[in-house]
């Protein structure tokens, strides 16, 4: 009788366990893996020079989310991950429409002391109904020196 209620004290727990450990990951991968503010990005046109990066990206806008925010990234072997200024070479847009879409922006990169390795443009959307924060590498191009 005992052995039998260790078996079902063990099972219990592991339960329990399972429970508290696969509801948060199934609740993240639904948010990380189901949920795409964008796809489709294809980068169009990249133009590098002194100080600063111009690129141009398509992309495909999905309607479930609202853009929050955007941010460059550059990253050097001796500094690590530096944010670094940018500005949209068309009119700010803010949040669009669902449907094909270009982002065209400047990267000024000139506070960069070090070679830099790789350029990240990362975005930051609000999805569905209790605006759950989704973070997204939306480029990551390696930069050659």
């Amino acid at each position: 009788m005992i052995k039998y209620i260790a078996k079902v004290t063990d099972a219990f727990v592991g339960a329990v366990f399972a429970l508290v450990a696969v509801v948060p990951l199934l609740i993240w991968s639904d948010l990380n893996f189901k949920t795409k503010p964008y796809e489709q990005v294809r980068l169009v046109a990249f133009v590098e020079t002194s100080g600063e990066i111009e690129l141009t990206a398509s992309f495909v806008k999905n309607g479930d989310c609202t853009f929050n925010k955007l941010g460059a990234f550059v990253l050097s072997f001796e500094d690590g991950w530096i944010s670094v200024p940018w500005q949209d070479r068309d009119i700010s847009r803010g949040d669009r429409l669902a449907g094909d879409q270009v982002l065209s922006i400047t990267v000024n990169t000139s506070a960069a002391k070090h070679p830099l390795d790789k350029l990240e443009v990362r975005t930051r959307h609000l999805c569905g109904p209790n605006a759950q924060k989704v973070d997204r590498i939306f480029l990551s191009i390696p930069l050659t020196q």
